[in-house]
């Protein structure tokens, strides 16, 4: 067996003989003299030892095994209790610590006692020097980073490189060569990019190294904030980080060669400091970065300094990297004779539409121009004419239409918008760079129904159009055939004029109108508490309509009441982590002294009027959430809308309607023949009629021969006309007493009025008497007769009062057979 030695002048790791243990001998390598630690064995015919002795020194101990487990050969049998008994057992192995065979035994209970001592002992040493450990932890790591840690990399001030961007971007100076940095951003986002890096130090994980970078990245002009915005996270990622930063960056503003930039600043606080530093600046739809990145090390000052100062942005364009097929120019116009005007990137052609049931005329122009990669672009415009305003499914079947050729993977995005010179069109956009999929057809299309004819026009392709174009082609796009009314600016299609059950307000509103559901917060909002508070909602095309009506209590102080329309609007009109910066304005609102509130930021804006016992707020909001911090153009509500909403509102119960009612059409109503005598009437849009004869008693047989009863209902009110054979020779005084009887029990009498008067007047050209009840809004009856024949008409209320218009009409209405 061999002992483990090390040299303490050369380190070398050397086995040394078990016979040299104990004593000094000599290194093979550098011949330094080392001891070799003495053995717990007796070696037994050991080979000869390689290793020279020195010194064999009688003061080093050499352990001597026990006697009960003396050092033998491997495999050598254990002596019997016999010591001449060669009986082999078991082979002995090396004692080891604690081994039960070399200490007597111990009682098994003494055993666990002892051992759930130790274990007590232990746990309270931990507890106890827990604080102490930690702290010693911390120093430890401390004393390593400060005094093993690698040295930081330097960055030398001398022999700077310049460079300059070849299209005259920018330009910059590195302590060094800088190499390009390739970047791409996420989704089908088009950019053209130049970042230069310059980079000082190890790669490895834990080396200190210092990078500088400038550079800019360019996009397309039809860029969102929000895909710039992602690009800033990613380049500050690949380029500024440390890599133990995970929070967010201190950000500030710099002013630098007359240029605003925002500087992100991040600091992970450890021994070493690792800092990163990037600076923003946008000109236009050009992105300019600088900054550096010092990983596990300071930065050093001087250079840092001089790496900023050298920067310039130049100003050079790199070009659009995603440019549009069609140029916004002047672009030729084509006209329509007396049904529109509109404008196309070149000479557009008749465009084959769909037959649409019951359309008078249609026309629909397209024109297509081909992207220098290969993609096309689709511009049409066109109406569809009806015999009359088309009804709800064809205007419907109309959208589709214009939606398939536009949008045809349905839309992200809706709203109301002004075309060709009317009002309350709509709008429908596909942006594949919002959807999920990232790819598609982007596209987008307007439309607006004056009169009985629906106008539209759109584009459509795979990159949705620049905000210039979208304005070009759709603002030169005219309505030639007729101009809006005061209607037609007040009331869109889907729209219809909206009254509370107890007529506190009058509004124009999508017709989906719903009462929201009380919350808690609504019993005392800003913690005033108040009498009541009503919500009422419509949505159409992403957009939201409100109108909340506030009771007071008593003697609600005035500031109070200020504190509570300014909290419900906040909660109505502002989203949720938005900033309620808003501007005011004094308007006047349906005779009330208002302030109309707009917040930029959520794209909505609110109409408040506070009273002494109640209040009236008005919110236009978009139902879809901003897409970005600053809500774009296609975020925004169209004024038109704004208008048409807030200026329908009335507060008097007895305001007259928005659209006065059309006139009822009557019909005519003819007795027929074999019930009685014969007349004719007009008579409204009826529920039911009825024609039957009456059973007459033994008195009235004296007098009428038949009498037949037609009833006609439109559900408020009941028309009723007997129609009477009177008995030959009947006198006129019995003809009169009888038609009076026969009255009272079908008219007034019957109905809770009382007969006042009867006045003599012409009717369908006979002479006839007018009955005058009290009061005289339940019933109207008149009566005529001659030798042979009588009429008694009238009209009484099912519920409540009688229209006397109505009655009055169909009494005017009956003539009589000469």
């Amino acid at each position: 067996m061999s002992i483990p030695v090390s040299c303490p002048n050369c380190s070398a790791k050397l086995n040394a003989p078990a016979a040299a243990a104990g004593k000094r001998v000599k290194c093979p390598k550098c011949q330094t003299a080392c001891s070799v630690p003495p053995s717990a064995f007796e070696v037994v015919n050991d080979a000869p030892p390689a290793f020279e002795v020195v010194d064999d020194d009688a003061s080093l101990p050499i352990a001597r095994p026990s006697t009960r487990a003396a050092a033998r050969p491997r495999g050598e049998p254990i002596p019997g209790p016999d010591a001449g008994d060669a009986t082999p057992t078991r082979a002995m192995r090396r004692p080891r610590s604690g081994d039960a065979a070399d200490e007597p035994d111990a009682p098994p209970k003494r055993k666990r006692a002892l051992v759930g001592l130790l274990v007590g002992c232990l746990l309270v040493f931990l507890l106890m020097a827990g604080g102490g450990a930690f702290g010693v932890y911390w120093a430890v790591k401390r004393y390593r980073a400060t005094h093993l840690a690698p040295a930081p990399e330097t960055v030398s001030l001398d022999n700077w490189e310049e460079y300059t961007e070849p299209g005259n971007v920018f330009k910059a100076r590195f302590p060094g060569a800088p190499e390009r940095k390739d970047w791409k951003p996420n989704g089908n986002v088009k950019v053209t990019s130049d970042i230069r890096e310059y980079r000082a130090g190890g790669s490895a994980l834990g080396k200190p190294s210092v990078s500088f970078f400038a550079g800019y990245v360019r996009f397309a002009d039809n860029v969102r904030p929000s895909e710039i915005e992602d690009a800033k996270k990613w380049l500050t990622t690949l380029c500024a980080a440390p890599l133990e930063f995970g929070g967010t960056p201190m950000t500030t503003k710099v002013t630098v060669g007359g240029r605003e930039w925002d500087e992100n600043k991040m600091v992970v606080y450890n021994s070493v400091g690792s800092t990163g530093v990037v600076r923003w600046h946008l000109a236009g739809s050009t992105l300019h970065l600088i900054g550096y990145r010092a990983q596990n090390q300071a930065p050093p000052a001087d250079a840092v300094a001089q790496f900023f100062d050298a920067h310039v942005v130049l100003g050079g364009d790199p070009g659009d990297p995603d440019p549009d097929p069609a140029t916004p120019d002047v672009w030729p116009a084509y006209t329509s004779p007396g049904n529109f005007k509109a404008a196309f990137p070149g000479d557009s052609k008749a465009m084959s539409a769909d037959t649409l049931d019951g359309a008078k005329a249609t026309e629909f122009r397209e024109y297509t121009v081909k992207a220098p990669g290969g993609w096309t672009r689709t511009y049409f415009a066109g109406f569809v004419r009806f015999a009359a305003a088309p009804t709800y499914p064809q205007r419907e079947r109309v959208a589709r239409f214009v939606q398939q050729q536009g949008v045809p993977n349905s839309s992200n995005g809706r709203r109301r918008v002004d075309f060709g010179g009317w009002p309350l069109g709509e709008e429908h956009r596909m942006d594949v760079r919002k959807s999920r999929e990232l790819y598609g057809t982007s596209g987008i299309v307007r439309y607006v129904q004056a009169g009985d004819t629906i106008y539209a026009a759109g584009i459509k392709s795979p990159r949705m159009p620049r905000d210039k174009e979208v304005e070009q082609f759709f603002g030169a796009f005219e309505i030639l055939a007729a101009k809006p009314g005061p209607l037609d600016r007040l009331l869109a299609p889907d729209w219809a004029e909206h009254r509370p059950a107890d007529g506190a307000f009058r509004a124009a509103m999508p017709k989906n109108v719903h009462r929201v559901p009380p919350l808690p917060y609504d019993a005392a909002p800003a913690g005033v508490k108040i009498k009541s508070l009503e919500w009422y909602r419509a949505d159409e095309l992403d957009t939201t309509f409100l109108v909340g009506v506030v009771r007071f209590l008593p003697d609600t102080a005035e500031a109070d009441r200020q504190k509570v329309v300014d909290a419900l609007a906040r909660f109505q009109a502002v989203y949720v982590g938005k900033p309620t910066v808003y501007t005011d304005k004094n308007v006047s609102w349906a005779g009330r002294d208002a302030i109309d509130r707009t917040y930029p930021d959520s794209a909505s804006t609110a109409r408040i009027t506070c009273g002494n016992d109640a209040a009236y707020i008005a919110v236009i909001k978009r139902t879809t959430h901003p897409s970005d911090m600053k809500p774009t153009v296609y975020d925004a509500i169209s004024p038109s809308v704004v208008q048409a909403f807030l200026d329908s509102f009335s507060f008097d119960k007895n305001a007259p309607p928005l659209v006065p009612p059309k006139p009822v059409e009557w019909t005519a109503y003819k007795s027929g023949e074999g019930f009685g005598p014969s007349f004719a009437a007009q008579v409204p849009p009826v529920k039911s009629t009825s024609r039957r004869s009456l059973r007459l008693t033994a008195s009235q047989k004296q007098t009428f021969q038949s009498v037949w009863i037609h009833r006609i209902t439109d559900g408020p009110a009941a028309l009723t006309v007997l129609a009477i054979e009177f008995v030959p020779g009947t006198t006129a005084a019995a003809r009169q007493t009888a038609l009076n009887s026969l009255a009272d029990s079908v008219m007034g009498p019957a109905q809770g009025a009382k007969l006042s008067a009867q006045n003599k007047i012409t009717w369908g050209g006979r002479d006839a008497l007018e009955h005058v009840y009290t009061p005289d809004d339940l019933c109207a009856c008149r009566q005529t007769h001659n030798e042979t024949t009588g009429y008694i008409a009238g009209a009484y209320a099912l519920d409540g009062k009688l229209d006397a218009a109505k009655a009055k009409r169909f009494l005017d209405s009956i003539t009589f057979p000469k």
